[in-house]
């Protein structure tokens, strides 16, 4: 296939937008494997290599219309595959097309000594509107460096996602505090319109935020340490950064955080217009979870719901703190039912013994149903008690709420309803036999179903239907000898992600 490509005779070559780049696994130059395999000497595996090494850069080449990369870097502790990257960032000087560049973390990045440092020409890719860079922890910080000394001549630049993987210290703290301050300082008014960062990294100040006037999107994500875990949110520096945001008269149209701090809640309160909301809170962050059960309720944030209720299209709420009042019940029911736009939605249901179920259930496929914009419902199980957890109803829950999705009907004289995911499984409705009424199926359930044996199949249907919470289209990608592609008009691409 390489050598297909390489010879400008495939259609890829020229039709491809998006294209994902590796890792690529380098057999070790030998003419020789063991006898014992059963194989006589040989030098396939030199000629493999040689062969690939002939085609890959040519065959990069020939993709000139390319317009978003994805990359993982090749790394190895037995091969020199050094060549491979330098390949790569040859293709990246060269490309005159690109707009979206997304550096992926390469699985063997947190170990220092494996990874060799190699040249990004980021100061051939300002014409970028969007970067993805990930993985900067570990002894990766030469990435940072890099990216940090060419921001100021990224003019253009609408998206930013920086994440650092597992491991971040104080110098790589220094290097995200002062690459952001280096781009405030050298554009003015700042055009960036979305921004990704973890839990660890400082936190745009309120005498930069003036810069961040286009902003309309902010994703956090938490971050973890190999030697201390998740590392903490801290709720100091949050509150602050909220406090800027309102202060500025900032109005976010997608959020995607971490938490329930009164620095959120305040900043909700205080505008409307918010398209997408996702708080998700599964994971202990020690202090922060202390603190802000202590100073906010569910109730209050679902309050702060209903100011944007003629504006959120997707909204999805999941706390597992212990004393959050987050699952569906009839109280917030009252506020999910005005949401009248939404078309996305994701909420949990406890599932501390099965009369609970029988009361929740009814009302949320009641509720969700009345929605007639809705096109998904992801539905969780926010159990949390261990002893429960470890008594074997788990099960029992789970199949509960999925015999009572699968029996649920609804007159087929109403809209097609939503699709259900739980548990990553999908439930569609269609016409029964008789075509009387919408019936929900997907899911194989029967009263053998053993969860400990099916809980890990659920790679197919996550395949499919990627992160339900990308707003981006997921398009099918084609294999080609490592490196992915896909070819696609412009009119069959909705950026939007929705219709």
């Amino acid at each position: 296939m390489l050598h297909l490509l390489a010879s400008g005779k495939s259609y890829a070559s020229t039709a491809t937008r998006r294209l994902h780049i590796g890792p690529f696994t380098i057999h070790r130059e030998r003419t020789s494997l063991p006898a014992y395999l059963g194989i006589a000497e040989t030098g396939e595996s030199l000629e493999v290599g040689a062969t690939f090494k002939k085609y890959f850069g040519k065959a990069l080449s020939c993709f000139q219309n390319v317009e978003s990369l994805s990359w993982i870097p090749t790394v190895s502790v037995t091969t020199d595959t050094n060549w491979v990257n330098e390949e790569v960032s040859e293709f990246l000087r060269n490309c005159a097309t690109l707009q979206s560049f997304d550096l992926q973390e390469n699985s063997t990045w947190d170990i220092p000594e494996r990874c060799e440092p190699f040249i990004i020409p980021f100061e051939a890719m300002d014409r970028l509107t969007d970067i993805t860079l990930s993985g900067l922890g570990g002894g990766n910080h030469f990435v940072l460096q890099q990216f940090a000394s060419h921001i100021t001549a990224y003019k253009q630049l609408k998206q930013i996602t920086l994440l650092h993987g597992e491991d971040i210290d104080e110098p790589l703290q220094d290097l995200f505090g002062d690459l952001l301050s280096n781009y405030t300082t050298s554009h003015s008014p700042l055009g960036l319109t979305g921004i990704t960062l973890q839990s660890g990294v400082p936190l745009p100040t309120a005498s930069s935020m003036l810069h961040f006037q286009n902003l309309t999107q902010l994703t956090f994500r938490s971050g973890r340490s190999r030697i201390f875990g998740v590392i903490e949110l801290d709720l100091t520096s949050l509150n602050a950064f909220y406090g800027a945001l309102k202060d500025a008269g900032i109005q976010l149209q997608k959020i995607n955080v971490k938490d329930t701090s009164p620095g959120l809640l305040s900043y909700l309160e205080s505008y409307s217009g918010l398209k997408v909301l996702e708080i998700d809170v599964t994971e202990s962050f020690g202090d922060l979870e202390v603190q802000t059960e202590t100073q906010t309720t569910a109730s209050q944030f679902f309050n702060a719901f209903k100011v944007h209720s003629a504006s959120l299209e997707c909204l999805g709420v999941i706390c597992k703190w212990n004393g959050k009042k987050w699952t569906f019940d009839a109280d917030n029911a009252v506020v999910w039912s005005k949401l009248l736009n939404l078309r996305r939605a994701r909420t949990s249901v406890e599932g501390m013994g099965l009369n609970r179920l029988a009361s929740d259930l009814p009302l949320l496929m009641e509720t969700f149903l009345s929605l007639s914009k809705l096109q998904q419902l992801q539905i969780d199980c926010s159990d949390t008690d261990p002893t429960w957890m470890a008594s074997g109803f788990e099960a029992t829950t789970f199949n509960a709420i999925r015999a009572f999705i699968r029996t649920f009907k609804l007159p087929i004289s109403k809209p097609r309803p939503m699709c259900i995911i739980f548990q990553t499984k999908t439930f569609e409705a269609i016409a029964d036999s008789e075509g009387g009424h919408w019936v929900y199926h997907g899911d194989t359930l029967d009263e053998e179903f053993d969860w400990d044996e099916n809980e890990f199949e659920e790679e197919e249907d996550m395949e499919y239907w990627g992160d339900p919470w990308d707003l981006d289209d997921e398009l099918e990608l084609e294999h080609a000898s490592g490196i992915y592609y896909d070819d696609f008009d412009d009119e069959d691409f909705d950026g939007d992600g929705w219709d």
